[in-house]
């Protein structure tokens, strides 16, 4: 089993429970990471930071799968909705959001959706560079 945690130096852990040894670091913030929490089902983790924005990762992979963009400061809470469908966020802006499955529009190399959610594409723009070469 796993367990995360979160750091004031802009990244989150994840660990093995039993043994204590580091699985993962992940990084990518621009701000302190207050909270950290796994989907109910352990295959994704939610980070939420001082930089204004939430994301979504893989713990057994550490890829970055998701940022929430859209809060005007500190992203002060995060949660998984029961079933994955859904992300609820609260701020230091004074708003809460309701974030749904991305409705993705292209981007640069980043996918964002009409809600803000921008899906990272580093694989996608790879295989755009080689199929140019």
């Amino acid at each position: 089993s796993r367990i995360a945690t979160a750091s004031a130096d802009r990244t989150a852990k994840v660990w093995v429970t039993e043994s204590g040894r580091l699985l993962r670091t992940l990084s990518g913030h621009a701000g302190r990471v207050p909270l950290i929490t796994f989907s109910s089902d352990g295959e994704l983790l939610l980070t939420a930071s001082d930089d204004c924005t939430a994301r979504v990762w893989s713990p057994v992979t550490g890829a970055l799968l998701y940022t929430l963009l859209g809060h005007a400061a500190s992203v002060t809470a995060a949660a998984f909705g029961w079933d994955r469908k859904y992300i609820a966020t609260a701020s230091e802006d004074h708003t809460a959001k309701i974030w749904g499955k991305p409705r993705v529009l292209r981007s640069g190399n980043k996918e964002r959706s009409k809600d803000g959610i921008a899906e990272e594409q580093e694989e996608k723009k790879k295989e755009e560079d080689e199929d140019e070469d």
